[in-house]
């Protein structure tokens, strides 16, 4: 199957970069990422979802190691419901 799509430029190029970047032709990454992106029902919508999550992808230390974790999950905390809050 070929699909063509119509990109930016600027997106064009983060791409290339990105596929450069690992040493990939564009349209082997652009297959990478497709096949590696997660189906709708698999995102976490709960806290105990997110860690399971995290856990099994090896970065709740990304999250919980930090100087101030509690804060920045407060921070996005309230992020989200200032998100909520304007919809």
């Amino acid at each position: 199957m070929s699909i063509v799509l119509d990109l930016e430029p600027q997106l064009e190029a983060k791409l290339r970069e990105h596929a450069a970047r690992i040493g990939k032709p564009l349209e082997d990454y652009l297959i990478d990422c497709l096949e590696n992106t997660p189906d709708v029902d698999d995102i976490p919508t709960t806290g105990p979802e997110l860690l399971a999550y995290w856990d099994r992808e090896g970065l709740r230390p990304l999250f919980t190691e930090g100087p101030d974790s509690p804060a920045l999950v407060r921070e996005w905390r309230e992020q989200e419901e200032a998100e909520r809050s304007r919809r």
